[in-house]
Formats: structure tokens, sequence, C-alpha cells
């Protein structure tokens, strides 16, 4: 709701880990001149935070819980990772045009899995009507963000009626999720001629558009888009994948260890339009990373310079 011609009020709600409380709502009033994209809530729960208390710390942390979850990498652990307020933004939806391009997004703590925090079993519920089968842990947040193409991304009101099954937007989650995977895809498929893969060293091939291999990842682009493919043990689960896409950098990570891919980029990517998912089984599972550039045009390289 608007509060003047200055500030503006949004409505975002709280998902407790216990289910004897209830759902609470919340606001967040904003500034003309604050940035009103979903990174504002993030920082006010980072800076309140709301995730600093767990059961995760050095002295109960559960060995044989990381191992479980982490794999071969559990000995790259580091359990002071626990100690760092770290919110992640989960997509429940993805903006698109059936939704008036509103997704919505939990918020929450992005090394609750390896806390050991308590399953959250209504928010799993919403996430697994989305079509996200993994469950969620700890106290969850959810608000919904505006990303219309060409202007800026912006909150708008997730009240406590939105939380309801019967909602609208969860009722048709699962098919705009289905549909944007599926539109995503046949764009992979349409471009794969031009996603090439060729050495670094050698020059651009009359037709294909650069692509190269690093340590555990290999990368491809169209004009549009880089895509980063990053191998990750064979039983990853999502729910313990860490990526973070920034204008000029890009992170993929096992959830409390070092990062199995950490650089800085050629040039600027649109991070609210980049996505990620997991895909492989086996031998074959990677993490899946398509960045969409700002600039349309081939990259000669995907570090940057520094790198």
């Amino acid at each position: 709701c608007k509060l003047g011609a200055m500030r503006t009020r949004v409505t975002y709600v709280k998902i407790p880990c216990d289910d004897l409380l209830p759902l609470e709502e919340a606001t967040l009033d904003l500034d003309t001149d604050d940035d009103a994209s979903g990174e504002a809530l993030k920082a006010l729960l980072t800076k309140n935070g709301v995730f600093s208390t767990g059961r995760g710390n050095k002295s109960t942390l559960d060995a044989q819980h990381v191992e479980r979850q982490l794999g071969d990498l559990a000995k790259n652990f580091d359990p002071s990772m626990l100690d760092q307020e770290a919110v992640e933004m989960f997509p429940l939806t993805r903006p698109c045009d059936a939704n008036g391009h509103a997704g919505v997004y939990f918020y929450l703590d992005d090394v609750g899995v390896l806390k050991n925090l308590p399953r959250n079993t209504r928010a799993s519920a919403i996430g697994e009507l989305c079509g996200h089968s993994s469950p969620f842990h700890g106290d969850i947040y959810v608000a919904r963000e505006k990303r219309l193409p060409g202007k800026d991304r912006t909150l708008v009101d997730f009240k406590l009626s939105d939380a309801s099954s019967s909602s609208k937007w969860l009722q048709e989650a699962r098919a705009h999720n289905f549909e944007h995977e599926l539109a995503a895809q046949k764009m992979r498929d349409q471009m794969g001629e031009k996603m090439h893969r060729v050495n670094l060293a050698d020059g651009l091939e009359p037709g294909n558009l650069r692509g190269g291999e690093g340590e555990g990842y290999a990368w491809t682009q169209t004009e549009g888009e880089v895509d980063v493919d990053v191998t990750v043990p064979p039983e990853t689960k999502a729910a313990a994948v860490m990526v973070k896409i920034g204008v000029r950098t890009l992170s993929v990570a096992i959830s409390g260890a070092k990062p199995l891919l950490e650089t800085s980029l050629l040039a600027p990517v649109r991070p609210d339009e980049s996505t990620w998912t997991i895909q492989g089984q086996g031998a074959d599972r990677k993490v899946h990373v398509t960045l969409e550039k700002q600039i349309e045009g081939p990259w000669t390289q995907i570090e940057g310079r520094g790198a």
C-alpha cells in the first residue's frame, strides 16, 4: 500500500517451523530511493538476524548428518560457515506472462539443512504444490516480486490469504513452472548447434560461438545467454546447492563446503533473469546455470579480468 508520495509498505508472510504457531503477516516500508526488489527483504532479514539461531553450532553439529548431505565434499566442510548469516531466495514460481510477471519466493536459511533444522511441514507442502519435492527446513518467509521486462524488480503484497492452498497462484504454480521449463528447454534445443564447444586457445569457428572448460565445469553460449555446467557428486540434492549470481560474479557451492566454482564474469549479466537447475544422475549429476547477458554478443572467455 502507498504511505505517501515517498513511501510504500509491502506485506510478506512468515511460516514458522513450529506447526503450533500461526502464520504471520509482516510489513516492509520502502522509500522511493530504496531498492524495492526482493533483495530489500533479503537485506532486512539478514540485518535482523532471523536465521542466526538454530541447532547448527559447532558443539552440536552432527558429523554423520553433514556427511549424508555433502558426501565426499564433507571432508572440506568448514563449520565456521554456520556462524555466517546468509539468506537464500528460493523461487517457488518464476515470473511469466501467465502470472503477470509476479514470482513468489521463499526466504530461508541457506545452511538450514546442514544445521539439521526441523522440517517446516507447511512450507514444504506449499513447495510440493509448486512442483518442488525437496523439503524446507526452519522458519520460512514468503514474498512476491514483480519483474516486468525492461523495468526494475519490485516487491508487491503477499498476504495470509495467498498462503492458502486454494489461492489462485498456488493452484496454477505447477503448470506455470512446467511451462517455464518447457520453454527454457525448447530454447536450449533450438540453440544447440550454436552452442558448439571449442577450446579456449582456439579461434572462433565460423558459425559457432566460443565455449570452453575449466576445473570441474564447462560453458557454452548463445548471443544472449551463457550456460554453465558444474559437476557435482552423484548424491547431491537440490536443497544443498547454493548458487549466487551477481552482475559480474558467479558462485556454485554445496552448503557448508568451499565453492566448486567461484569466478568473476567477463561482462555483466542480469541476475534476476538468470536461472539454475540440477540435472542428470550418477556420474552425470551437474548444476546447470543459465546467465542472461545484459548486452548480446559473443564472449571470448567466461572469466573476467583478474580472475
